[in-house]
């Protein structure tokens, strides 16, 4: 018998993963390249003739993959996003004015 709270948290999983391999593409894109739809039903079994069966089966539904695909994200661009102060980020930009080798660097 399919745990259906495994189900969900390992299908919750490999959205968070398509994020990552596809952190600025759209949700449709991202599914068509990743192939999401036949990992869902591999998660499943293949119990269900379609992924959308499987997820609903386990309490999902389309709207929940976007936003965590979304969230996903969103995460790795602030995981990304620049480590520095607003005075280092303003000397930075002031190298960056006088010195064009600089630019190429970062």
């Amino acid at each position: 018998m399919l745990d259906r709270q495994k189900a969900r948290s390992e299908i919750l999983d490999a959205v968070r993963q398509m994020a990552g391999q596809y952190p600025e593409a759209e949700y449709g894109f991202a599914r068509e390249q990743s192939g999401l739809l036949g990992q869902i039903k591999r998660i499943c079994g293949n119990v269900m003739p379609t992924a959308r069966q499987c997820w609903e089966f386990v309490g999902l539904d389309r709207s929940k993959l976007i936003d965590e695909f979304a969230f996903a994200q969103e995460d790795l661009r602030k995981a990304k996003a620049s480590k520095l102060f607003p005075h280092q980020e303003m000397a930075l930009e002031e190298l960056r004015k006088t010195n064009h080798a600089i630019l190429q660097v970062r």
